[in-house]
């Protein structure tokens, strides 16, 4: 019975395919499609784009509490100038503003007072911003405008300058302003390091989901080579089993007990194999030496006779061997189990 099995095991030896080759050939391909990489890189696009929304947040959250620490101090400035309006006049408010304006030139600030005729009262500006409306609140313009006198402007054309307008009675305006330069470059030195922080981010990310494919990639690969090596025909290798006692650990020691109840199963099979044969192999050789001791000479019909007899009763042994195995078979297929009774094990030891 054996020798009828190790042709099939042949077969199933030359259709595995070569594991270890086509695993170091293809570690690339393989770590880009395993499960753990996959989720990996989903897990780091999902957390890469949650940081920087929450970074953008603070980023916004940032540079809107700059632009309004700046309204705050223009418009204080703005109201501080009308009380001296009031309190003053216009020429004291020219003055002031006059003096402001030539102390602010070096620190990006802006003043502009004309009257109801649109006439320059006092101020750095040389005329009213195109981009600033008359109506009360923030505006902004940029401080390439041709407002700003050229030895004024700063050297980097794209600062914004904040502003607020405050209407005077007799009908003219007042402007004061903030070239937001320090702002603006604050403002980039932060988002150059909120995307800095992102990309390393989503970087250490990539990396972890490639260190973890790699590293579930190892142990799939010991499981799958030990696997080839089994079907090959080497029953008493086993799964390989880590310290770490994780799931893969304890798949493997679950293999490794179903391996050996399979060995088990095989060599009781063998066993089995070898008693069978042994039990085939004496009635058989004895029919066949009285067959050949029959033919070597005539004999009366009695004698023939004698010789069928027994090579029945032989043959009976055999058949009964195999009769006998066929209803061990159907027995543990649950065959002829509808047929089984119960049986009093005391009357029978008894």
């Amino acid at each position: 019975m054996s020798r009828c099995y190790t042709p099939s095991a042949v077969r199933v030896i030359d259709w595995v395919p070569p594991l270890t080759d086509g695993t170091a050939k293809h570690r690339g391909p393989r770590l880009l499609r395993t499960t753990v990489f996959q989720l990996s890189l989903l897990y780091a696009v999902g957390f890469s784009l949650l940081t920087a929304l929450i970074l953008g947040a603070i980023y916004w959250s940032t540079t809107r509490y700059i632009t309004t620490q700046v309204d705050a101090g223009l418009t204080l400035e703005r109201d501080q100038l009308i009380a001296t309006l009031h309190d003053e006049g216009i020429d004291d408010l020219r003055a002031l503003v006059d003096q402001r304006a030539q102390a602010g030139l070096d620190r990006g600030r802006y003043y502009l007072l004309i009257g109801a005729g649109e006439q320059v009262l006092a101020g750095n500006l040389s005329n009213w911003p195109a981009a600033v409306s008359r109506s009360p609140g923030p505006a902004v313009f940029n401080d390439d405008s041709l407002s700003i006198p050229a030895s004024a402007r700063a050297d980097d054309d794209d600062t914004d300058v904040r502003t607020v307008v405050a209407q005077l009675p007799d009908g003219g305006f007042l402007l004061v302003g903030q070239a937001l330069s320090e702002e603006e470059s604050l403002a980039e030195h932060t988002g150059w390091l909120l995307a800095w922080a992102v990309g390393l981010i989503t970087l250490l990310a990539l990396l972890g989901g490639i260190w973890m494919g790699r590293s579930v990639l190892h142990r799939i690969d010991g499981v799958s080579n030990t696997a080839g090596e089994i079907m090959a025909g080497r029953l008493s290798r086993r799964m390989p089993v880590g310290r770490r006692g994780d799931e893969f650990d304890e798949l493997s020691e679950r293999l490794n007990a179903m391996l050996g109840r399979i060995d088990e199963l095989v060599r009781g099979m063998r066993e089995v194999t070898d008693n069978v044969a042994h039990d085939l192999r004496s009635p058989l050789n004895r029919l066949r030496n009285r067959l050949e001791i029959t033919l070597l000479e005539s004999r009366p019909q009695a004698e023939y006779q004698e010789v069928i007899a027994q090579t029945i009763t032989d043959l009976d042994e055999v058949l009964n061997t195999f009769n006998t195995l066929l209803s061990i078979a159907q027995a543990e297929a649950g065959v002829k189990r509808q047929h089984f009774a119960a049986v009093d094990l005391t009357a029978l030891c008894t």
